[in-house]
């Protein structure tokens, strides 16, 4: 701190003359270190510390020796920025943030497509290999070098199943809820073709029954033909 006022004023009235208007702190050793890691914010934070630490050893020695000191007019010191500059400042930090976060989130998407590709081709090159050895077996089969059949089964227990894929019930345990249902509500029977005709039915005349003449006092209806002319004759 710098008060070439008061040094003036110190040397005219015959006070103490001041050697040295300056204040240092300590700085440790690994000071530069620290600021090499911090970020801005932190290091302003250590240049307002060491300068407060200056300050509480340097205003005890003004007042031993009787110099003033006072709070200059500018100490709340006006922005540099105004307003709008630090709101498009605001703005551009924001959208820096929402890029970054884009970015992240579009390599973890990119690597989980590769992922995804990955166990693709392991699993196409896992069939393929399977598919070749049953090849060879099929091939030791017809030649004779083996007579079981055992490696098909080997090779149904080897295959994965697909995860979310149900499994179809065995017919045995199919038939026996069949049964069960049908102890229990009953077996009404076949229903599809009760009305189809067979050999028997086809042959049976017991149950056909011929039209009815018409009686001497009913009158028979006429044809179609001579309806036709009785009603062209009432049209006219």
């Amino acid at each position: 701190m710098m008060f070439h006022r008061q040094a003036q004023a110190a040397v005219l009235i015959g006070m103490p003359k001041l050697k040295e208007l300056g204040v240092g702190t300590r700085r440790p050793d690994d000071y530069f270190a620290q600021m090499a890691k911090t970020d801005q914010h932190m290091q302003k934070m250590m240049f307002h510390r060491q300068a407060q630490a200056a300050v509480l050893i340097g205003m005890p020695k003004l007042k031993e020796l009787g110099v003033g000191t006072r709070r200059p007019d500018d100490y709340f010191a006006q922005m540099a920025k105004t307003d709008q500059h630090m709101q498009k400042v605001r703005e551009n930090l924001q959208k820096k943030q929402f890029e970054e976060a884009r970015s992240e989130k579009a390599k973890k998407q990119r690597q989980l497509r590769k992922m995804g590709k990955q166990i693709q081709v392991e699993t196409k090159l896992r069939r393929e290999s399977e598919k070749r050895q049953l090849a060879e077996e099929v091939k030791k089969y017809r030649k004779g070098l083996r007579t079981d059949l055992d490696f098909l089964e080997d090779n149904k227990k080897r295959r994965p199943t697909v995860a979310g894929q149900k499994k179809l019930p065995s017919r045995n345990k199919t038939q026996a809820k069949r049964d069960y249902k049908d102890k229990k509500f009953g077996f009404g029977g076949k229903k599809r073709g009760l009305k189809t005709n067979t050999k028997e039915s086809s042959a049976d005349f017991a149950d056909y029954r011929h039209p009815k003449k018409p009686t001497k006092g009913q009158q028979q209806r006429p044809g179609k033909s001579k309806r036709m002319k009785m009603s062209s004759k009432k049209r006219r």
